[in-house]
């Protein structure tokens, strides 16, 4: 039990039931309450702090405490009866904070002595090791920023992107196991002395040239489409990495790929994997209709027609003008795509975009741009909805053809009758 040092003379306010500390004082002078305890009760979902005063006529209360940084934080209090609590938010897993209570009433004021708590590590907290790791992912992810990633947060992250010039030297990614909807891990010259991408397993596109790796399991990710992995001629390269392990199904009877013969590295070494899902083996055939080129990107059930998507691309264009290129390009029929048509080209963005490289066209982008729909956002007339194709991030954007800010890459597609 703590008392305050001192008591003061202050005016008469009284804070009644479970309201809000704060009420209008009366005209009546008192003496302050003092505090007869204060306490912190800790558990798994955090801390409730907790204050009783000998007296409930105060105006206002609260806490005030302090991490060790020396950053402050003040959460108010709510008043039932003689005693008052809060419930702190944002505090980080683990670290110890000092705090004091505090109560009001007119110009005075009384504070309760010094006390502090740990808090409690979370149990949903994803440990990730390596500092420098951490800090990327917390600036990035970290959506309640109570410095921690959580198991919540760690199912939103999707793509993992660190280039040389960043500057972050990471030696390891250990905690990328507890990010199941990973897509697109790139950790270019990052210096890591390890990687296992086992528990990630809708990883499809992995880029980790630069770094100290001896070998690279990847025979737990059946849906990788893309690895570039350039050994490097200086020691910052993987130059000792060795082997790479590959399911049977990601190469044929490969079972394994052996590094171990120097002279077998190519200066870049890029595989390339089947599309992850099944589709009409027409699709990213190249076809003609009215004299125009287009890539198939969808086959109706009865195979008899399909949609097919321009070779040529608009791009950084308002959507006024991306529409009205659409209307206008090639013989006719071409219409700017809706989202679902658009979410089927995302659904064949490998055989698409090979086709495209193959016929030395413009590939789609696998950048963080996105294309532009047909299709309105229900809830705010003149915008549209947009596409990131290469991982089918959806977003609403708005149409006003005079803020750059609204510009995105723009494909017209256009139906084609088919023959077996």
């Amino acid at each position: 039990m703590r008392r305050s040092s001192r008591i003061l003379t202050v005016l008469l306010a009284v804070c009644a039931g479970a309201a809000s500390c704060r009420e209008a004082p009366d005209a009546e002078a008192f003496l302050a309450p003092a505090f007869v305890s204060v306490s912190a009760q800790t558990g798994p979902d955090g801390v409730v702090l907790e204050a009783v005063l000998s007296s409930p006529r105060i105006e206002e209360c609260g806490f005030m405490l302090k991490d060790p940084s020396g950053g402050v934080m003040t959460v108010a209090g709510r008043m039932e009866g003689t005693s008052f609590t809060a419930v702190p938010q944002h505090l980080r897993s683990g670290e110890t904070y000092s705090f004091q209570a505090y109560a009001l009433a007119g110009s005075a004021e009384v504070r309760s002595e010094e006390s502090s708590f740990t808090n409690p590590v979370r149990a949903d907290v994803v440990p990730i090791v390596d500092p420098a790791f951490k800090a990327w992912l917390l600036k990035r992810f970290d959506a309640d920023d109570d410095g921690e990633l959580s198991l919540l947060e760690a199912r939103a992250v999707k793509e993992i992107v660190i280039f040389p010039s960043d500057g972050v030297r990471i030696q390891t990614l250990r905690g990328i196991e507890y990010m199941p909807n990973l897509w697109t891990l790139n950790v270019s010259g990052c210096g890591l002395t390890e990687l296992d991408v086992t528990h990630n397993p809708l990883l499809r596109e992995l880029i980790c040239p630069g770094n100290l790796l001896t070998e690279l399991d990847l025979s737990q990710n059946p849906l990788l489409e893309t690895l570039l992995c350039a050994p490097m001629d200086d020691a910052s390269g993987n130059n000792l990495l060795d082997i790479i392990y590959i399911s049977k199904s990601q190469s044929g009877n490969a079972a394994l790929i052996d590094w171990s013969d120097p002279a077998r590295i190519p200066e870049e070494t890029m595989v390339t994997f089947p599309p992850s899902e099944t589709l009409d083996e027409r699709i990213g055939m190249r076809v003609v209709a009215d004299g125009d080129p287009g890539i198939l990107f969808w086959v109706s059930e009865d195979g008899k027609s399909g949609l097919m998507v321009s070779t040529e691309e608009l791009q950084w264009e308002p959507w006024a003008k991306a529409e009205r290129w659409c209307r206008q390009y090639g013989s006719g029929g071409w219409a700017m795509p809706s989202i679902s048509q658009l979410s089927l080209i995302h659904r064949a963005f490998v055989p698409v975009n090979q086709a495209l490289k193959a016929l030395g066209a413009t590939p789609l982008c696998t950048d963080n741009y996105c294309y532009w729909s047909s299709t309105e956002y229900e809830k705010e007339p003149g915008y549209y909805y947009r596409e990131r194709l290469w991982d089918g991030l959806i977003l609403c954007y708005g149409s006003d053809e005079y803020q750059s800010s609204t510009m995105n890459l723009t494909r017209a597609v256009r139906p084609v009758t088919l023959s077996r």
